[in-house]
């Protein structure tokens, strides 16, 4: 009989082999056939191995998110239906109705959704609550104040035009001219055989106004932080087709006792910095074959620090930090001015998620105690609250991962002094 592995690997060559003979890697319609050869195989990774063999079974999701294939749908969407214009500044401007307009042969017309409005607003020197109010509230108000600052800003040479991102009738990135356009579509396309090759399951992946997030994890490379702890190692890929941050690959841990996840440190981060493309009249930008040429030389670079990534070797040197970790008592037992340091150390912020951590961290977090362990687990436990959405969640998953790589001194900062 097959083992399960060998089952694996040849379901994927001939899938994926099928998917090339068709000529289909490329094109809109792949990213939903490797989506759902994905979701297939994580589901044939369970029903294939026999009770004894199975390791602890990972499940589909520690954050609800989006689905695997609805993901696909979402990115195949916007593929195919997106536009995005090299604008000079002094041709834009916003009406009463807090619409961006220009012309490109006909008048074009466009709203703004929050990011985009953060984004207009820092621009034109409006502070972002205000601008967002306004758009909401007295869109003509809002349009007099961004108009003035674009008067402005078209006088510099430096701002002069601005890359203009849009679906759905709405501007979704307004960018500097030289920013890259390295999509969400075609980083899946890159990295999800990889994933599925190597048995990394998506257990949770989302597509916000900002990122597209993919979290993976694999019950192949799995370990014991302490007896009956046990964390499986996967990647965690992230973008922005809008400008909220770096392309980055990251290595994403899954505590199986509570499904929380954890992001740690990342030593690959692309920013979306190009080649100028501003111009003296409006232009609508299409893709080129040199971009196309130049893109697949990038997206094979993100690959080869993903196969680096996914060795072993790294989550041992992770999973040593992690038991080293579950020794390293929290003496000060002012829980709350505990969580209020590592909050200020770490860069997260609010209340509510205050709150949230140090629920879990008096409640013990599954066993893992009052230790750098346990309020590790406390961050990223927080993620799960259904108040906080995908981006925040994400951003507590990374503090967990910062709460790890503490170095002794940070640590007895936090845990032994009274502040």
């Amino acid at each position: 009989m097959l083992c399960f592995d060998t089952v694996f690997r040849m379901t994927v060559f001939s899938l994926y082999i099928r998917l090339q003979s068709h000529k289909e890697i490329g094109s809109h319609g792949a990213i939903v056939r490797l989506c759902n050869l994905a979701a297939f195989l994580g589901e044939l990774a369970m029903q294939t191995q026999t009770t004894n063999e199975r390791p602890v079974h990972l499940e589909r999701r520690i954050r609800e998110g989006k689905t695997i294939q609805e993901l696909a749908s979402e990115l195949t969407r916007i593929q195919k239906s997106k536009h995005d214009y090299t604008v000079p500044v002094s041709a834009m401007k916003i009406d009463d109705n807090g619409k961006l307009t220009f012309t490109n042969g006909k008048t074009s017309q466009f709203g703004f959704n929050n990011w985009s409005t953060g984004q207009v607003s820092s621009f034109t020197d409006v502070p972002q609550a205000y601008a967002k109010r306004l758009r909401e509230e007295s869109p003509a108000l809002f349009a007099k104040n961004i108009n003035h600052g674009l008067e402005r800003m078209a006088k510099n040479e430096d701002t002069k035009s601005r890359l203009i991102r849009t679906i759905d009738g709405n501007v979704r990135g307004f960018l500097s001219h030289k920013y890259r356009m390295l999509d969400a579509h075609d980083l899946m396309e890159a990295v999800l055989p990889m994933l599925v090759q190597q048995q990394f399951e998506v257990v949770s992946c989302e597509l916000t106004e900002q990122r597209l997030y993919l979290k993976t994890a694999t019950q192949r490379i799995q370990g014991e932080v302490k007896k009956g702890d046990i964390v499986s190692y996967g990647v965690m890929v992230s973008t922005s087709d809008v400008g909220a941050g770096s392309l980055r690959v990251e290595p994403f841990f899954l505590r199986l006792w509570c499904l929380n996840g954890a992001v740690s440190e990342s030593k690959f981060r692309q920013t979306h910095l190009g080649r100028s493309q501003a111009q003296n009249d409006v232009q609508e930008l299409l893709t080129d074959s040199t971009k196309r040429l130049n893109d697949k030389a990038f997206f094979a670079t993100v690959k080869d620090y993903m196969s680096h990534t996914m060795k072993p070797e790294i989550f041992q040197k992770e999973l040593d930090k992690m038991k080293l970790a579950a020794d390293r008592p929290i003496r000060n037992l002012n829980l709350e001015q505990v969580v209020e340091v590592t909050m200020s150390k770490v860069g997260v912020t609010g209340e509510n998620v205050k709150k949230g951590i140090l629920e879990a961290l008096a409640d013990g977090n599954q066993n893992a105690g009052l230790t750098q362990w346990g309020l590790m687990n406390s961050f990223t436990a927080a993620a799960k609250m259904p108040s906080i959405d995908y981006d925040t969640a994400t951003d507590l998953e990374r503090a967990g991962g910062s709460i790890l790589n503490l170095n002794a001194t940070e640590w007895r900062r936090i845990a032994d002094v009274i502040h």
